[in-house]
């Protein structure tokens, strides 16, 4: 899940932006999709989505 940026600069970051891995994405969907059958969080559609791409 990711979070969403309000605009695309990311001067601010200390760290660049990296791609996830398919098993770190895989572990943390497990966690989040667990908070989100629970009411806890809401999910947010990727900025690819949005897109088209």
């Amino acid at each position: 899940m990711p979070i969403p940026f309000k605009d695309n600069n990311l001067d601010g970051l200390k760290t660049s932006p990296y791609q996830i891995s398919h098993r770190d994405r895989a572990a943390s969907n497990k966690i989040l999709d667990a908070l989100q059958k629970e009411g806890q969080i809401e999910p947010v559609l990727e900025r690819r989505h949005l897109q088209g791409g």
